[in-house]
């Protein structure tokens, strides 16, 4: 397996463990501050940025 996709895996696992475990602060740590989460195709947001990603995630998750 090649670096690269081991880097992915890491990163999957990553924000799913911190999802799981309501992680807020540590989930944050995994997106760049000019980050886009498009929640569009579910019927929800874009996301742009880490401060408009927080408050997504802790209105979901609650902050932690």
């Amino acid at each position: 397996m090649s670096s690269d996709t081991q880097d992915l895996n890491r990163l999957a696992a990553d924000y799913c463990w911190f999802v799981d475990t309501q992680k807020t602060e540590e989930l944050m740590g995994l997106f760049t501050e000019d980050c886009s989460f498009d929640a569009r195709p579910i019927g929800l947001e874009l996301y742009s940025g880490r401060p408009a990603l927080r408050a997504f995630f802790e209105g979901v998750l609650g902050a932690t």
